[in-house]
């Protein structure tokens, strides 16, 4: 018979009793029972009574009323309640003891807090709160109360949009006139001014002529006519058949206009041996280029360096080119001018004064030009103002559409002569 533990007699109160008198075999027990407890509903100590008992209201003649299905059936119910009983003891995941337990949320002054700015956490110094305004030196904390009360007064000013500082033109707004241009100027300045005005005169001059030029008729030349164009069309249209029979009577079957009869061409024919030979040369030259074409493709091989720097190079150019071009069409849209309505912008005439009309007093000198086509001209040349043209004249549509009218062959009508088909 196999010894059992000696019990060891220790009072239970001592402390000795807590290290050697305590056996595992009860300790598991009992927490079994506590887990027991717990999967069915908590400790029978707290539960309430109406879920340890229960009240049976039925007759006991019932239990003789039920046949073998039904108690069977009862028996399979109650064993499935035990079985997921069973499977619902089962501990759950970390992950959804997580899900189960939701989220404790965040007071909406707790989510609202923003950190304080580092400019105030630093200690300002002191400064002349009298002093003036360049000498006045500026606060942080000043910085935000300002932005604050204007915010919260509604006197901030708006954001301005990105169209407003859009710069149309970099061409001054007013041209200052060119010294020749006044009414008291000195010799050299004013010859240049007229001179500069003459040569744009016989500029515009020489144009005018050779467009005039090119549209001109050469001489010996005229404008066709009517009568001139159906004359061509109908020429040849009745003299057709007598020029025929003319040229058939001067030119006889078989005989050229030289007199001398036709003759046929008599080809040498190739012989076996020299179409053999001429197959093998075209074979050999086949050969050739074949190899000529693989020696070209090896030699490739050792060219890879010269055409990757050459390929380098080309495309350092092209970017180059584009950066260029950009340079010189943001050029243009600055420091040009825009076409933007359908009239093409001619500038304004220079004024100028005659050496007679030089007075050299501004009470005699004699008004030129106008302020407001000056600055008319100013605003379409600096891509402010379109410049009109033209009215489009756009194509109307008829309003009224035209009847066709088709007779069917089943709907002719008869007339003489018509049979049924």
């Amino acid at each position: 018979m196999a010894s059992g533990t000696k019990k060891l007699r220790i009072a239970r109160n001592k402390k000795r009793y807590w290290r050697k008198g305590t056996r595992l075999d009860d300790v598991e027990q009992f927490l079994q029972d506590e887990y027991a407890e717990q999967s069915e509903g908590g400790p029978v100590r707290e539960r309430v009574d109406s879920e340890l008992f229960t009240i049976d209201r039925a007759p006991e003649t019932l239990s003789n009323r039920l046949t073998r299905k039904q108690i069977a059936a009862i028996n399979k119910r109650q064993l499935l309640q035990r079985i997921d009983a069973v499977e619902n003891d089962v501990k759950p995941s970390k992950s959804e003891l997580k899900r189960s337990f939701p989220k404790k949320k965040k007071p909406a002054s707790v989510s609202q807090k923003r950190p304080c700015p580092p400019a105030l956490r630093l200690s300002s110094k002191p400064y002349d709160l009298w002093a003036d305004g360049e000498n006045k030196q500026p606060s942080a904390e000043l910085a935000l109360i300002e932005d604050h009360y204007l915010k919260s007064t509604k006197r901030r000013k708006p954001r301005e949009p990105r169209t407003l500082k859009h710069m149309p033109s970099l061409l001054p707004s007013v041209e200052i006139v060119e010294p020749g241009a006044s009414y008291n100027p000195t010799l050299s300045s004013y010859q240049n001014y007229v001179n500069s005005i003459a040569e744009e005169e016989a500029k515009v001059g020489r144009e005018q002529e050779k467009l005039q030029k090119a549209l001109s008729l050469a001489p010996g030349q005229t404008y066709v006519s009517q009568s001139d164009i159906m004359e061509e069309e109908s020429a040849g249209l009745f003299d057709e058949t007598e020029e025929v029979e003319d040229e058939a009577d001067s030119n006889p079957i078989g005989v050229s206009a030289t007199g001398d009869t036709k003759k046929s061409a008599t080809t040498k024919q190739k012989t076996s041996r020299r179409r053999r030979l001429e197959a093998l040369e075209k074979k050999k030259k086949l050969m050739q280029q074949a190899e000529k074409k693989a020696k070209n493709v090896e030699q490739v091989v050792f060219t890879v360096k010269k055409l990757n720097k050459e390929i380098c190079k080309e495309l350092s150019t092209l970017e180059e080119k584009a950066k260029l071009r950009l340079k010189r069409k943001l050029a243009d849209r600055l420091l040009g001018t825009q076409q933007l309505g359908r009239g093409k912008f001619t500038p304004e005439d220079r004024p100028f004064l005659l050496t007679d009309e030089l007075s050299g007093s501004l009470r005699e000198l004699k008004p030129q030009g106008d302020v407001l086509v000056a600055r008319l001209k100013s605003l379409q040349k600096r891509n402010m103002m379109p410049v009109p043209g033209e009215k489009r004249i756009r194509s109307k549509l008829k309003k009224k559409l035209r009847v066709k009218k088709i007779e069917k062959r089943s709907h002719k009508e008869v007339t003489l002569g018509s049979r049924v088909i």
